[in-house]
Parts: C-alpha cells; structure tokens; sequence
C-alpha cells in the first residue's frame, strides 16, 4: 500500500511539474518579451550568480549590437511623442553622443531647439554635463562637450536619456560594465526622469541587476514607451 501510494505520489509531483513549466513558457511566449534577442535565454538566478549572469549578458549582447540596423528614427518618432505629452514640464534634457549600435538621438535634439540639451564629459570616475555646442572626441574617442562648455549641475537636470546595451520590462538596464550612469544616476533630483532608449532586440528578460544598479522609470524603444 506505501509503495502504491509512493507511486502516485510521484506521478502526481511529475504531472504538476510538467504543467507548471507549459505553464511558464506559455506566459513567456504572449509576453512582448518575446522580442528580446535569440541567443539571451530567461534564467532563474540567486543573488550569488547575478554577477555571472550578467557576464555572460553582457559578453551576447555586445555581439548583437555590433550587427544591428542603426535605422534611429522610429525610436526617435517614439522619444519625440514621449516628450510631447510630458506638457513642457521638462527643461533640461540629458543626451549623449552615440557608439555604434546605440540610439542617434540627433534627430529629436533638432526637433526640440526649445529644450536645453546636455552632453556627458568623462570626468576621472565621474560624469558632468554640459551644454554641446561644441563636441570633441573625449578619453574613450566619444564626443563630448569641448573643454570650457558651460557645465549645467546633475540636480538641475529633468531628464536623463541613457544608451545601454540592454533593458528589461522592469526597468533594468545593462551597461557596459563601467559604471559611469549609475555613479552618476545615484546623485540625480529624487523626481528626475531615467529614461532608457534601445533598439527592439535590446529588450531582454532579465538585466539582472544588482544593489549599485539604478533602474530605468521609462524605456523607449521603436514600439510604446513602458
């Protein structure tokens, strides 16, 4: 009698399993989620992994942004739509100058002449930011504001539009492994807005972020805002 009770027990436990797997991919499967690269897999980590996860991330998605179509214009429509319906309640918008595979937000900067837009410039460990008028090629080759631009204070800042390699549905970000934007993101106005822009094959699952990892409040990609 245990013995036959044991074995449906363990049918039972495998039955259960199996249902709740289908169930997992199924959710995976009608999630937008679905637009994250092929090669990036959703993985369950522990907090003693993370950093590996990450890692190995990082390492896939720098070979996917090397191949992606750089077309920025429906991302740049999307950021154009976004800022319009924020109702002028933003001034100072924080932009960067572009790697390749990153975002060109050259577009949008010259649709919005009104708006004052800032630049990074690699400072040490940290970053300013200053009006760009003028850009330079800086310590790692990226434009920046030239030496003497006027410097505009990280609290005086509205919004800060952020490149990175990859975003998840909860506001994760991956960056380059440098920590310069989350240095500097930590020292921002508490109502400052983090926006990520990314192209669609940057979404992932799972940036698997850790403490030091500032999230995102919006990511902008070329479908809706989220």
């Amino acid at each position: 009698m245990q013995s036959g009770e044991h074995s449906r027990s363990c049918r039972d436990k495998s039955k259960a399993d199996h249902l709740k797997n289908k169930v997992q991919i199924r959710c995976y499967k009608n999630s937008s989620i679905m637009r994250m690269a092929d090669s990036v897999k959703i993985q369950q980590v522990t907090p003693l992994d993370s950093t590996s996860a990450k890692f190995q991330l990082r390492k896939s998605m720098r070979q996917i942004v090397r191949e992606l179509d750089s077309d920025s214009s429906k991302v740049c429509t999307a950021l154009d739509e976004w800022l319009l319906a924020q109702h002028s309640t933003l001034h100072t918008i924080a932009v960067y100058s572009p790697l390749p595979g990153e975002v060109d937000l050259s577009a949008s900067i010259q649709n919005r002449p009104d708006l004052d837009w800032v630049y990074p410039k690699v400072r040490g460990e940290d970053l300013t930011f200053h009006l760009g008028k003028i850009l330079v090629p800086g310590v790692f080759g990226i434009l920046e504001p030239a030496d003497g631009s006027p410097e505009v204070l990280i609290e005086k800042i509205d919004v800060f539009i952020c490149p990175g390699l990859a975003f998840d549905h909860n506001g994760g970000r991956l960056g380059r492994g440098r920590g310069f934007y989350d240095r500097m993101l930590s020292k921002s106005r508490n109502n400052a807005l983090k926006v990520g822009v990314c192209f669609e094959k940057q979404i992932v699952a799972n940036t698997f972020p850790e403490n030091h990892d500032v999230p995102m409040d919006v990511i902008i990609s070329s479908g809706a805002p989220f």
